[in-house]
């Protein structure tokens, strides 16, 4: 069900079809009701509602007979957070192009935000996905019937740095047969923390580029370069504007709050998020606030729009081709930024690593702010005017060399395999 919540200044609107927060401020435009329509690109089955009362519905469309289909005509996937889709949906968009049938094995995860069946809303759009993308699913017990398989994976379907989450993958709790070629994607930085424990249950690792496993010492002979599959099918400007109901005149900031854990662990209040806000909309920015479902936004402290949301599409990436300025707090996101192409101001909250993806960093395109919390007007307009432009050609550099050119990823890493 779609619920709406309102007071004296802004209008809480949760997008039906892609399950996702959506909330505009509207001090500035009272006519808010049709951004309940803002994704127009999405399919609008609205008879999912009738199966959200159970937390296994995603097994409804199961055919869980004993004999799992092991034609290599098909792909399979492992999928144990819903934010997966980012890294999935493109690979399985060009297998369909191929005439490739794609297969998930759903588990349950203990991060209920992330979990594809038990968290409602996650289990709601997934059924709308398998349908709009023809894919089957299956129990992930029936992993154990794969032999001379292709089974994509995401940091060796460790959903954390904790033992519990490598306990809860499927690599550790099941006997999957040593024919099945095992691919490890990677989602932001989590490989770090887990990099090691995987690396013996998979086959290749796949890396956006080879500095990434040789700055963080991942050498291995099973590692692959082939880009990263969240940064295929970004739409074009236009379509963006109108998917956000965004003005092409008005100059947009993309702003990713801080985690719940930086505000709690670096003492940030609303007042520090508020006298940022004053000052980029004193320069004439419109603020658009991005986050995710476990974290936080101050209830006094909205940017002009506010998202939030950790699935398929990647808002993050779409907003980044129409903002000018990014703002984030000690995140990993610089890639994104890099290929996006947008300048960028990282406010220093991590106490414990100073620079996430540190090779990526040029004082050209990127500037550490570590006492920001009374940080004032001009001091901020300094900073950001010492920083070049949207698509300036340092970016191209950087991609080139660190990360890459190339336009889509989807196609590479399945051509590799599918051979």
């Amino acid at each position: 069900m779609i619920k709406i919540k309102q007071n004296t200044k802004y209008q809480y609107i949760i997008k039906q079809h892609l399950f996702k927060n959506i909330y505009t401020n509207t001090n500035t435009n009272t006519n808010t009701n049709t951004n309940t329509n803002i994704n127009t690109n999405t399919n609008t089955n609205t008879n999912t509602n009738t199966n959200t009362n159970t937390n296994t519905n995603t097994n409804t469309n199961t055919n869980t007979n004993t004999n799992t289909n092991n034609s290599r005509e098909n792909i399979y996937f492992i999928l144990s957070s819903i934010s997966f889709l980012q890294l999935y949906l493109p690979i399985i968009n060009y297998c369909n192009s191929k005439n490739i049938k794609s297969i998930f094995f759903t588990r349950c995860n203990s991060k209920k935000y992330a979990c594809p069946i038990t968290n409602k809303s996650n289990n709601i759009f997934l059924n709308q996905i398998i349908k709009k993308y023809n894919i089957e699913i299956k129990k992930i017990e029936d992993i154990i019937q794969l032999n001379n398989n292709i089974l994509f994976v995401v940091d060796g379907d460790i959903y954390g740095p904790h033992d519990i989450n490598r306990d809860e993958s499927a690599l550790f709790k099941y006997n999957i047969n040593k024919n099945v070629k095992i691919i490890s994607l990677c989602e932001h930085l989590n490989f770090l923390w887990v990099y090691k424990k995987f690396i013996d249950k998979v086959s290749y690792v796949i890396f956006p580029n080879k500095i990434y496993a040789e700055y963080y010492k991942f050498v291995n002979e099973k590692n692959l370069f082939l880009g990263n599959t969240k940064f295929d099918d970004i739409p074009e400007i236009e379509f963006i504007y109108n998917k956000y109901k965004l003005l092409e005149k008005e100059k947009y900031i993309l702003f990713l709050y801080p985690k719940t854990k930086f505000i709690d662990s670096y003492n940030i209040n609303s007042g520090h998020i508020r006298n940022l806000f004053n000052i980029f909309r004193n320069i004439g920015y419109k603020i658009i606030v991005k986050t995710r479902p476990k974290d936080i936004i101050f209830p006094d402290c909205n940017g002009d729009y506010n998202i939030i949301s950790d699935i398929y599409p990647n808002e993050s990436l779409e907003l980044m081709k129409i903002s000018e300025l990014c703002i984030f707090f000690s995140s990993s996101a610089i890639d994104e930024c890099v290929m996006a192409e947008i300048p960028m101001i990282d406010f220093i909250v991590d106490n414990e690593i100073d620079k996430r993806l540190e090779f990526l960093y040029n004082d050209k395109i990127i500037t550490q702010i570590k006492y920001w919390k009374n940080i004032t007007q001009i001091d901020l307009i300094n900073k950001i005017n010492n920083l070049e432009k949207k698509n300036n050609n340092v970016f191209k550099q950087i991609k080139e060399k660190y990360l890459y050119i190339h336009k889509n990823s989807a196609e590479k890493i399945s051509s590799f395999f599918f051979q």
